[in-house]
């Protein structure tokens, strides 16, 4: 099981739709 994993990649795709969201 890699929850610590799966949480970054969670984490990354958040950051990367708020920075998407800003620019528009």
């Amino acid at each position: 099981m890699k929850i610590l994993e799966s949480s970054q990649t969670l984490l990354s795709v958040l950051k990367r739709e708020s920075t998407s969201l800003r620019t528009k």
